[in-house]
């Protein structure tokens, strides 16, 4: 059977952390991030003198049960402090939130200038799927500033927010092995992966209850529910034609199973 489908307007997002303004083009921040397949080299102050919030749209695959290393490079402004409090925030539970038990996996303060090298690993709660990661650099209390939060809320640091905020995108996966029989839904076809006008989902599985699009920053831009008898699905320019090109992932989710597949939107 053959759907085609209008698009769906989701307004779920992550907070943007808009009171993190420069000080001047001294104000430190972060210079190198790795972590997975990410290795982000940039200027400790980006977007001077508009902000100092950084969304990279860079991601990386992470398997949950498994340990991952992550390491931040940041400057200082030693005249007002000398030494940066860094935080790594991941969404784990999909919820749009960052400050959920267990959501930050990295905190470390009084961190001199230079290297920060650290681990985390994925807990079998994380849900699967694309979710936000949130690194940050912030002057210290030897500075006059509060703690780092992932949005500077409810009550923003009196003196502002002198550092920096990096956000990434996490495709979080199950973890491999664990079944011994292939999985039903490991037949996910899509096609093709480089897609200008047209694209076709065929469902593997009548498990299968939801199919959804999201952008490299985990926003749902198009999401639809089957039924039992939807085994292809074709999208084009009513879904395809409302979108910006760049990578997208194809979600196929039921009440125990799920598949994520990338393609390359290119018009």
């Amino acid at each position: 059977m053959m759907l085609c489908l209008a698009s769906v307007s989701m307004n779920a997002q992550w907070c943007i952390p808009s009171t993190i303004i420069p000080y001047a083009p001294t104000m430190p921040g972060i210079t190198h991030v790795v972590i997975g397949t990410i290795d982000r080299t940039s200027s400790d102050l980006e977007n001077y003198p508009n902000n100092s919030y950084v969304n990279t749209g860079l991601s990386t695959d992470l398997e949950i049960g498994n340990t991952y290393s992550v390491s931040i490079t940041h400057t200082i402004d030693g005249t007002i402090c000398p030494d940066m409090n860094l935080r790594v925030w991941i969404d784990y539970n999909l919820d749009y939130s960052l400050e959920d038990a267990g959501e930050t996996v990295i905190s470390v303060n009084h961190h001199a200038p230079g290297t920060y090298s650290g681990t985390f690993t994925i807990p079998a709660t994380a849900v699967p799927g694309i979710t936000r990661m949130r690194i940050t650099a912030k002057m210290s209390n030897i500075g006059g500033h509060t703690l780092p939060t992932p949005c500077d809320m409810p009550n923003p640091d009196p003196l502002g927010y002198h550092g920096e905020t990096e956000d990434y995108s996490l495709n979080i996966l199950t973890a491999t092995g664990i079944q011994n029989a292939p999985s039903p839904y490991s037949t996910l076809s899509v096609f093709p992966t480089v897609v200008t006008d047209h694209v076709t989902i065929s469902i593997p599985s009548s498990e299968i209850t939801t199919i959804k699009l999201t952008n490299a920053l985990g926003d749902i831009v198009w999401i639809k529910g089957l039924n039992a008898y939807a085994r292809e699905i074709s999208l084009g320019e009513e879904v395809l034609g409302k979108i910006q090109p760049g990578i997208y992932f194809v979600e196929a989710t039921g009440a125990s199973i799920k598949a994520v597949k990338k393609i390359l939107v290119s018009k």
